[in-house]
């Protein structure tokens, strides 16, 4: 009898602890927020997760997006000041380059053809040609089309009664009319277009054009540019010129090469130091006294 006694009691103790357990672990389980693909393979999102979505940002979150657009705003505007404006730098200038260039343009014959004739054409003949086409009335046609209306169909009459106020009605019979919907075939006329061709007169002409055929170029090292000199053929013309002129300087212990106007390139001296207004982008100017 004690024996039993002893094990009903050994029995309590574990399913107490098992209990216990159970709780515990039910606990955990219910502050942990899991995240299971549900059916149709999308993430489930807790409740918290929902609120926090779709809660618009403060005001205090909008002013730091706003500011933080404006620093990077800033930023590229500094960059692209930057490019444009010069610096004033102290310079030993180390040398000088410059390049001279001309275009020889040859006269060649062209011929072509168009609807008009240029007024520097010279006029070889012309022709009838199709030009397009245009819409004419070719004939018309009869377009039915099924509409509905309201037509008198019969009277009804409706009784009205006005108290006499002696105990008596005087009796008043209405006659209303009755309207019903009536489908009926309305047909009227449509023209119908062909494509008439449309003829025109074709001009084929000529016409004399100068086209670059060459480039004849002349450079130096030193202040003293010229021309080249072109020798030219029947039908030939010089075409455009171009010219160049660089200067070569020293700032601190670096080499720079800047293009410049040349009256400016030209008032510069070898292994002087000056200052010049320098670009980004390759030029150079001789700064303005105040």
């Amino acid at each position: 009898m004690r024996q039993e006694q002893e094990e009903k009691k050994k029995q309590k103790e574990i399913n107490k602890r098992k209990s216990q357990t159970d709780s515990n672990m039910n606990e955990k389980s219910s502050k942990k927020s899991i995240t299971l693909p549900t059916s149709s393979g999308k993430e489930h999102i807790s409740d918290n997760e929902k609120n926090n979505r779709s809660k618009p940002p403060t005001v205090g979150q909008s002013i730091i997006r706003g500011v933080l657009s404006a620093g990077v705003l800033g930023i590229i505007l500094f960059f692209l000041i930057s490019l444009l404006l010069p610096s004033i730098k102290e310079v030993t200038v180390q040398g000088f380059k410059w390049e001279r260039s001309i275009a020889v343009e040859e006269q060649h014959i062209y011929t072509d053809d168009d609807w008009n004739l240029p007024s520097n054409a010279r006029l070889l003949y012309t022709k009838k040609e199709l030009k397009g086409y245009e819409p004419v009335i070719d004939h018309y046609k009869t377009v039915k089309e099924t509409k509905t209306r309201r037509v008198f169909d019969h009277y009804d009459y409706k009784n009205s009664y006005n108290d006499l106020g002696n105990g008596y009605f005087d009796e008043k019979t209405d006659k209303v009319p009755v309207y019903r919907n009536e489908t009926y075939t309305d047909s009227h006329k449509e023209p119908v277009y062909r494509q008439e061709p449309v003829y025109a007169t074709r001009y084929y002409y000529e016409y004399d054009q100068w086209d670059v055929i060459d480039h004849v170029s002349s450079s130096g090292k030193d202040q003293k540019p010229y021309w080249p000199d072109i020798s030219l053929k029947n039908k030939q013309r010089k075409g455009k010129k171009r010219e160049s002129y660089s200067v070569i300087v020293k700032i601190g212990d670096k080499n720079k090469t800047y293009t410049m106007d040349q009256n400016e390139w030209k008032s510069l001296k070898l292994g002087e130091t000056t200052k010049l207004k320098v670009y980004k982008f390759g030029t150079a100017t001789i700064p303005k006294e105040k």
